[in-house]
C-alpha cells in the first residue's frame, strides 16, 4: 500500500480478463438439446400415426373385399316339392239366388 498525498493507493496488478460463461450460451445449448428431443418425439409420433393409418387402410381394404365377396349373387337350387294332386270336391255346388236388398 502506497500513501501519496494523503491517499492510500493499493498496488493492483493489471486486470486479467476472466473467462465468463454467459447464460445465453448455456441457454442456447439447452435449447438445442430440447429441440433435438422434440424432433425425435415428433418423429416417433409421426411414425406411430403412419403405422396406424396403414393398418386402418389394410383393414378397410380387407373389409371392402369381404363385402364384395358377400354381395356376389349365388345360385340357389330350385326346391323340389311333392306334386300337387287335385281332387274333386265332395260338396255340392251352391245354387245361385238373387240378393234381396229392399223390403217390399
Amino acid at each position: 500500500m502506497v500513501d501519496v498525498a494523503g491517499l492510500k493507493l493499493y498496488s493492483i496488478s493489471p486486470l486479467e480478463p476472466m473467462d465468463i460463461e454467459l447464460h445465453s450460451a448455456k441457454r442456447a445449448q439447452e435449447r438445442e438439446e430440447y429441440e433435438q428431443q422434440k424432433a425425435e418425439y415428433e418423429e416417433s409420433v409421426k411414425a406411430v400415426i403412419e403405422e396406424q393409418k396403414r393398418r386402418q387402410e389394410r383393414e378397410e381394404r380387407r373389409q371392402m373385399l369381404r363385402q364384395r365377396a358377400e354381395t356376389v349373387i349365388k345360385q340357389n337350387p330350385i326346391k323340389q316339392y311333392k306334386p300337387i294332386q287335385i281332387q274333386k270336391s265332395d260338396k255340392p255346388l251352391t245354387k245361385p239366388r238373387s240378393p234381396q236388398f229392399s223390403k217390399k
